[in-house]
């Protein structure tokens, strides 16, 4: 009797445990195209350049052991070197009194061992302060025009 009731249990278990649920439709892409056409007037300090200097430590290449939590968007693209590439160009922009680095140069070195991975990344350019934005008249396509 006990054997019986462990094994309907299991059997109830095994049959009650396991289920699958698919959805599926047609659909039809969706294409929305918004252009926002800005420009910005920049007035540029050529004769003070800005510099900035980042280091980070990563263990086994991806667990970041040291290194800066502050970054700046549009700045040193992606992946690890990308964020210390960041970091430095916010120090840099930190230094001088505007808002964007004009014409970054970086130099970015890396160290691997066995267990450690060293980036560094320094980065030079100019010190840019935008004066104004304006609003560009929409660029014409062939979609525009009903092709």
């Amino acid at each position: 009797m006990k054997a019986a009731s462990i094994l309907l249990f299991l059997v109830i278990f095994v049959v009650s445990g396991c289920s699958t649920v698919k959805k599926s439709h047609l659909y039809e892409p969706v294409q929305i195209d918004i252009n926002t056409n800005m420009s910005a007037d920049i007035d540029v300090d050529v004769t003070r350049k800005l510099s900035g200097i980042a280091t980070a430590r990563y263990l086994f290449g991806f667990i970041k052991v040291s290194g800066s939590s502050t970054y700046i968007d549009g700045y040193g693209g992606r992946g690890k070197i990308g964020k210390v590439k960041s970091a430095a160009a916010y120090k840099a922009i930190k230094m001088g009194t505007g808002d964007v680095l004009v014409s970054p140069q970086y130099v970015v070195t890396s160290h691997h061992n066995f267990f450690l991975q060293t980036i560094r990344a320094e980065v030079t350019g100019f010190d840019g302060k935008i004066t104004a934005i304006k609003n560009q008249p929409p660029v014409k396509t062939d979609k525009d025009d009903g092709q």
